[in-house]
């Protein structure tokens, strides 16, 4: 696979390939974790939209609840009756079957919502939120079943959710993102203007069936928390604003993931390998214990609570959890964040020893890294196990005007090495 970027947030220009394991090497604030977010919006996105009529009835549906629940607060607020006098005394409207069905009577039901909206002395921030439901719901009526319309709403969502709404680079008229099999023969192309997507082509094979990106492990003991609460585009139409606190798309994500390890069948009766090789490592393991119903780490017959776990472990505990949950496998890309984080370089080693041989039995997996420890380490053991022909190192490297290239550095790991170190080496002979 291979993923094109140009004009992206912090990233000039990048084309990245996705070949077994990818680093993608650099200091802080250079696009680094650009290229890992983008990668997971873009499977995210293919993977959701990959039922299009599914998706369709989900957004649909969402959109009317909203616009109900919308309705029946302004009339409570304002004392008025217009949900009573356009829908009666129903529980729910069957405007959202009449969208599907592509009926003429739903025009008719939006248009007179509009008008009594109009008519009444309601807020105009509150009209807004009423008008731009409708039109959002029209805009879903005339692309229900077309599959580039649906991926682009899809798309378009968890880049505002995953960026915060903030994609394009500064100053730029036009972003582009590609994303490709080797050959290019199925492609999937996106323009953006002003973080806005004006066009979407193809995208009709989906390439991952899901992509997991791991920020951080320290959200391990803060895993309910994260999973209920909310990303940019939810809740953004409701008439109260949701107190719950706001992630981006990528942890509520993982959080999710983490929590439905508690119910995995996995997690209690299944032990393979992989997982035992991670367990070996820390000298413990994850589990969830049904007398306190949490997540706790077990060694030698102890049981500690997670937020009491040194950073470390959590590390290994993420990969544990995620393998005993399916997460990851030959269809379901990881992306790591600075891996590296939180690690006594012995660990940091013992980690990079555990994602090559992952790669080697075929998870996709991109990471991103500023330690020239851990980078070593994917070379040694790229080598020793023999993959070394299906890892590749790209390094960020800054522009004059603030952007950054991603630049392949796969024939010249030195060049990534030098970068890396120059802090280092800088003050490595003080006093001498």
């Amino acid at each position: 696979m291979r993923l094109s970027l140009s004009d992206i947030n912090k990233i000039g220009k990048a084309e990245i390939k996705i070949n077994g394991l990818t680093v993608i090497a650099g200091t802080n604030d250079s696009g680094k974790s650009t290229v890992g977010k983008m990668l997971f919006s873009i499977i995210k996105a293919l993977t959701n939209s990959k039922d299009s009529s599914k998706s369709i009835d989900d957004t649909i549906n969402t959109k009317v609840k909203a616009l109900y629940r919308n309705l029946i607060a302004f009339d409570r607020l304002y004392h008025t009756s217009i949900k009573k006098d356009i829908f009666g005394r129903t529980l729910s409207p069957n405007i959202a079957k009449l969208i599907k069905s592509q009926d003429k009577e739903v025009f008719e039901i939006l248009g007179r919502i509009s008008a009594a909206m109009e008519e009444a002395e309601i807020k105009p921030l509150h009209k807004a939120v009423v008008n731009n439901l409708i039109s959002e719901l029209l805009d879903l009526m005339r692309e229900s079943g077309t599959h580039e319309g649906m991926l682009k709403r899809e798309l378009q969502a968890i880049l505002k959710a995953e960026f915060m709404n903030s994609v394009c680079t500064y100053d730029t008229d036009r972003s582009t993102i590609v994303f490709s099999d080797e050959s290019g023969n199925k492609e999937l192309s996106v323009h953006l203007s002003d973080n806005n997507i004006t066009e979407v082509k193809g995208g009709d094979g989906c390439f991952f069936d899901d992509v997991t990106l791991i920020e951080s492990p320290l959200y391990l003991h803060i895993i309910d928390v994260l999973s209920s609460a909310r990303t940019f585009n939810e809740d953004e139409r409701e008439v109260f604003a949701s107190l719950r606190p706001l992630v981006n798309y990528h942890i509520k994500d993982f959080a999710k993931k983490l929590e439905s390890f508690k119910y995995s069948i996995v997690n209690s009766q299944i032990h393979n390998d992989d997982i035992e090789n991670i367990n070996s490592i820390t000298g413990g393991c994850f589990s969830f214990d049904e007398d306190s119903k949490n997540i706790l780490w077990i060694k030698d017959n102890k049981k500690f609570q997670v937020v009491n776990v040194a950073s470390g472990i959590k590390s290994f505990g993420v990969m544990q959890m995620l393998k005993g949950i399916d997460s990851i496998n030959e269809r379901k890309i990881l992306i790591w964040d600075e891996p590296e984080n939180h690690l006594h370089p012995e660990w940091q080693i013992k980690l990079a020893a555990l994602l090559v041989e992952q790669a080697s039995k075929g998870i996709p997996i991109l990471v991103t890294s500023h330690s020239p420890y851990f980078i070593q380490a994917i070379r040694y053991f790229s080598n020793k196990m023999k993959m070394e022909k299906f890892v590749n190192y790209y390094m960020a490297d800054e522009q004059e005007n603030g952007t950054c290239i991603m630049n392949d550095y796969t024939e010249d790991l030195n060049k990534i090495f030098f970068k890396l170190a120059q802090p280092m080496n800088s003050i490595i002979n003080i006093g001498l």
